[in-house]
């Protein structure tokens, strides 16, 4: 790819995560739900989902750094800001507006990440509590 094509197939490849990070925000949704039913077929499928959606996202985060470098002068650091700073003015304002609600959906993705795991650790905890408790442990005496 040519240099003048870096940074299309870059923004390009921003656009395509922006619309990736908000279907894995669906997917954790319904994960979230799906946990609540405690409908483990459910889970088993938004898994397997969201697996391949993380593993796509992970391959396109390694492609646009990789084209960071190549856009940047070996003396710059590899970063978006040092990127944001060396382009005109009307690409910058796009770059850096991509850049920002990137980074939100990916902290929110991560928070109901974090929401999710939770929730299923709490349910296994009581499950086992249950399972392998002792009656004391389960019930207050009377």
């Amino acid at each position: 790819m040519s240099r003048p094509g870096l940074l299309p197939q870059f923004v390009a490849d921003m656009d395509a995560d922006l619309q990736r990070y908000r279907s894995l925000q669906a997917l954790l949704q319904e994960q979230f739900t799906a946990a609540l039913r405690h409908d483990s077929a459910g889970l088993l499928e938004l898994n397997e989902r969201i697996l391949a959606l993380v593993a796509e996202l992970d391959q396109r985060r390694e492609r646009r750094s990789a084209l960071l470098v190549q856009l940047l002068s070996p003396q710059s650091p590899a970063t978006l800001d040092a990127l944001i700073e060396r382009l005109p003015p009307a690409t910058r304002g796009v770059v850096r507006t991509r850049s920002q609600a990137l980074e939100q959906l990916v902290r929110d993705c991560k928070e109901r990440n974090s929401r999710n795991g939770r929730l299923m650790t709490d349910q296994q905890a009581i499950l086992q509590r249950v399972l392998r408790g002792k009656e004391e442990d389960t019930y207050a005496q009377a």
